[in-house]
């Protein structure tokens, strides 16, 4: 089914490293969607005992975290400030 391929497409791109962003918001995405059905379908505790909201989790905490694809684009003054916090971010969570 095209949710299946959809599904396999994320996890590849997530392996390869291919616009880490966009594929983790787009897999947070897509959990969240067999979250609301498996809890429309099954109640509740089949999407918390299945761990989907954990995924969920981690593929929004990737997508907030992963830096940014760029173009080679020349660095700005705004690039600069976001890469420092995003390395003070990651010094604090020793990533």
């Amino acid at each position: 089914t095209l949710e299946t391929v959809i599904e396999t497409g994320l996890g590849l791109g997530l392996l390869v490293g291919i616009y880490p962003r966009i594929v983790a918001w787009s897999s947070a995405v897509l959990l969240s969607s067999f979250a609301l059905t498996m809890t429309i379908a099954l109640g509740l505790l089949a999407p918390l005992g299945y761990g989907v909201f954990t995924a969920i989790g981690a593929a929004l905490l990737l997508g907030a975290i992963a830096a940014p694809h760029t173009l080679d684009v020349p660095a700005t003054a705004t690039d600069t400030k976001a890469r420092t916090r995003l390395s003070t971010l990651t010094d604090v969570l020793k990533i």
